[in-house]
């Protein structure tokens, strides 16, 4: 630009010359014809955009619809539809369990059951709010988030085969729990970080308590839920792996 200007200020008249040579009269029906195609193409565009908003807003839709769904925790049906990715909340009854609590299911058997339910890999903060041993014990849950869940690897697949048909966890589980949850019907969703206390306003109550002599952290709870989320879907029946 600074070459250009001194160029003006040295010979106007020169340098306007040199201009008119090299550019050529545009026809006013050129002018026309790239008015047309710019109206057209920016039509074409419009038309694309619109179509890909209304194509993503049938997938939200699909999403939100199978959110729904997931309210009963144990339509196997429903659970089969969901796929990777599918940001879910879920009602009805999850049971915490980590590694001792799945070993000694394994070993001894279930203290509830598990069909249709819902496992959460996940060592609650529980208060008590009675201590004495000759009443029934008063719980308060404080905060609930999900335990790391490959440490669950080598027991899953049989708490699955048992009946479990949603898992709760943390970061990905091995190809023996994708292929039993494949086989089973079940899939396996990802506790959002960072969520302990909003997870805790949807429980409403503490149903029950199994195995406290492993520890509050390592005890079984069953938990009656609404609207617990968000989860999302990172293993689904399909057999596809958000993680791979």
């Amino acid at each position: 630009m600074l070459n250009i200007i001194n160029t003006l200020k040295g010979n106007s008249g020169e340098f306007m010359n040199n201009i008119k040579k090299i550019i050529c009269p545009i026809k006013s029906e050129d002018l026309e014809k790239d008015r047309k195609k710019g109206k057209e193409a920016a039509k074409g565009k419009e038309k694309r955009e619109r179509k890909e908003e209304e194509k993503e807003k049938g997938k939200n839709k699909g999403k939100k619809e199978r959110n729904e769904k997931l309210k009963d925790i144990g339509n196997l049906t429903e659970i089969k539809d969901l796929k990777i990715g599918d940001i879910v909340h879920i009602s009805g009854k999850v049971l915490t369990a980590r590694d001792q609590a799945h070993q000694r299911i394994i070993e001894k058997g279930e203290p509830c059951e598990l069909e249709g339910t819902a496992i959460f890999h996940a060592g609650p903060i529980i208060k008590r709010n009675n201590t004495s041993s000759q009443e029934k014990p008063d719980f308060d849950i404080i905060a609930i988030g999900p335990t790391t869940s490959m440490r669950m690897n080598p027991y899953e697949s049989e708490v699955i085969k048992k009946g479990a048909k949603i898992i709760i966890g943390k970061g990905g589980m091995d190809d023996n729990v994708a292929k039993s949850l494949k086989e089973e019907g079940a899939v396996y969703l990802v506790a959002v970080g960072g969520c302990a206390a909003l997870y805790v306003d949807s429980i409403k109550e503490i149903a029950n308590v199994h195995w406290l002599d492993l520890g509050i952290p390592e005890a079984i709870w069953e938990l009656e839920v609404d609207n617990f989320g968000p989860l999302i879907v990172a293993m689904d029946a399909d057999g596809n792996n958000i993680f791979k």
